[in-house]
């Protein structure tokens, strides 16, 4: 069978056929290349997807999101090992919000859930009740948001800080402790001086040592000496000291 180079004219027939054929050969293209597309997006969302569950699941803040009526849409493996361990209660999507807090903390979430839902990130630390004690929390309650920009729910947060109020109760302490020591230290070293100020002051009224070297020798070193006790002690012991000593022993 041989071919013919002869060029041919179409029939309207054919021409609307291979017309009809050329399109359906791009869609064709083009739903391949939308379906690649489709697929990298796909794989990529995949990948956040994971990275994001891999964070909130090591992380040891718990974690929780819900929608506008507090319902449960998501939670990480921190705020579900707690409220397995403390409460008994096994958290899941959809639950209500009666359904997983505590009934003594149920009004302070809601009420600061509902801040949330109208704009508010709040910050805060608060004590909630378990069986296990008073646990000091930091808890934080942010808006969630879509694409567009709209309030969805509630992305909720809450970290453990026990120990951090332990270290501070501790230094506190601490604090309290050296307080207290440089007042005893003050007051020893204050209480003598004074004493000595004091019958120096009455013997100047007297108007007979003016004249002699020994007691001026003497008052200098005993301002010199409370100079020093005053840059040895704290400023509680200068507010002390200053009381102490006579405006007439004074620089």
């Amino acid at each position: 069978m041989g071919y013919d180079f002869k060029p041919k004219i179409l029939t309207a027939m054919q021409e609307k056929m291979l017309f009809r054929l050329a399109k359906q050969v791009v869609r064709i293209f083009e739903f391949e290349a939308s379906l690649h597309l489709l697929k990298e997006q796909y794989e990529f969302s995949r990948a956040e997807e994971t990275k994001l569950r891999s964070f909130f699941e090591s992380t040891s803040s718990c974690h929780l999101l819900l929608d506008t009526e507090l319902r449960v849409i998501f939670f990480n493996k921190a705020i579900a090992d707690l409220l397995k361990n403390t409460y008994q209660v096994e958290i899941a999507e959809g639950m209500m919000v009666r359904d997983y807090v505590e009934s003594s903390f149920l009004d302070e979430f809601i009420l600061n859930c509902q801040k949330a839902l109208h704009g508010e990130v709040l910050s805060l630390e608060s004590v909630v009740a378990s069986p296990l004690g008073s646990i000091p929390w930091q808890l934080t309650y942010e808006p969630a948001y879509n694409n567009e920009g709209v309030i969805i729910g509630v992305s909720y947060s809450a970290i453990d800080i026990t120990q951090s109020v332990r270290h501070d109760k501790k230094v506190s302490e601490q604090e309290e402790s050296f307080r207290q020591i440089n007042r005893i230290l003050s007051a020893e070293l204050s209480d003598p001086l004074a004493v000595i100020f004091k019958a120096m002051a009455g013997l100047k009224q007297q108007g007979s040592l003016d004249l002699v070297p020994e007691f001026n020798l003497l008052e200098i070193v005993m301002l010199e000496l409370a100079d020093k006790s005053k840059l040895v002690l704290s400023k509680d012991y200068e507010t002390n000291a200053d009381a102490a000593f006579p405006n007439g022993f004074t620089k």
